[in-house]
């Protein structure tokens, strides 16, 4: 089937998955969803230096986690103001939610650290930053 303009437009094709948080509560856990193309390129102009300056990788998860997670229904929670607070919570669920939204835009670490302007080996003034690891996502995990 050949799919129309307003099948495409209308589609519902920003996975969410939940993921636990037991850091802030029994029970407790938050939705994250796909980036949108519009998103995902404005997350990552924030990562390109400017000409002669270094990329700026402060509280990157956080500034990436205001923009994917959501309610049940893919509503964004926060906003983008939010995100210095957002990176001041505890660092093993934010990078287990980190984890799974970039999974499921489709960032491999790699892609991250490219834009960036990482390299393999440390620079003067290298912070150590690196992203978290883990396996794809499994599909099952998918929820809409």
């Amino acid at each position: 089937m050949i799919a129309t303009r307003n099948m495409i437009l209308e589609a519902d094709d920003l996975p969410r998955k939940w993921v636990p948080c037991p850091e802030w509560g029994d029970g407790i856990g938050l939705w994250v969803r796909t980036l949108s193309g519009t998103e995902r390129d404005a997350w990552e102009t924030t990562l390109i230096p400017e000409e002669d300056q270094k990329s700026d990788l402060s509280n990157i998860r956080a500034r990436f986690l205001v923009r994917t997670i959501c309610d049940a229904d893919g509503a964004l929670m926060f906003t983008l103001t939010d995100a210095d607070a957002l990176g001041r919570k505890n660092s093993r669920a934010l990078d287990r939610l980190f984890d799974a939204a970039r999974q499921l835009s489709g960032m491999r670490r790699e892609d991250v650290e490219e834009l960036a302007g990482k390299t393999d080996a440390p620079q003067k003034g290298d912070s150590g930053f690196a992203l978290p690891t883990s396996g794809e996502c499994p599909s099952e995990s998918h929820a809409n």
